[in-house]
Parts: structure tokens; sequence; C-alpha cells
């Protein structure tokens, strides 16, 4: 029998041989040929544009969500203010029942 760290390894090694990378002549071609890069307007257009996309959205995103959330919040609190009709309702409102207070505190009332 033979040892069993020697196997492996040598098993190994004709693995390796066998399916050893071999540069063929058309791979050599390709490599001598110089890689041409892409242009700018290319480069900007593959990576830059939708970069900037995606940040302009999601600037947008958050700021309508963050704006929601402080709207929500004020209403939850009771500091969102009324519109012009309504606060003049509640002056209004306000004014006859400070009147009515004032007749009836006048007024002795049995």
């Amino acid at each position: 029998m033979s040892n069993p760290k020697s196997s492996p390894s040598s098993s190994l090694k004709s693995f390796q041989e066998q399916y050893k990378l071999r540069p063929t002549a058309a791979g050599i071609k390709k490599a001598a040929s110089p890689i041409q890069q892409p242009s700018n307007f290319h480069l900007f257009v593959k990576a830059g544009l939708p970069f900037l996309l995606f940040s302009v959205g999601a600037s947008l995103v958050l700021k309508s969500a963050v704006e929601g959330k402080n709207i929500e919040r004020d209403k939850s609190k009771g500091l969102v203010s009324k519109s012009e009709r309504q606060a003049r309702l509640d002056s209004e409102k306000d004014d006859m029942m400070e009147k009515l207070n004032k007749k009836w505190k006048k007024q002795d009332l049995d």
C-alpha cells in the first residue's frame, strides 16, 4: 500500500497539469492588441447618469417622507394651523360665548 500523504498530492499535481490553462493563438492576439478605453461620455451614461438619477430620486423621496412625518406629528400635537375661515369661525364662537356668559352673569338665575 502507498503512503496516504503522497497519494493525494500526486493526484492533485496530475489534476493541475491536466487542466492547466494554455494560451491559444487567438488569446495571444487579443492580449497583444491594445484595449480600447470607453469614452468619457459613454462612461458617464453607463455609470454617472444612473448614480445621479438615484441620488436625486432618493433625496426627493426622503424629503416627502420627512415632511409627511412632521405634518403628522404636528397634527397629533395640535400645532396645525387652521384655515382663515376656520379661524374666523372660532373667534366668532368665542366672542358669542363671552357675550352669553356676561348676560348670564348679569341675570340672576333663580
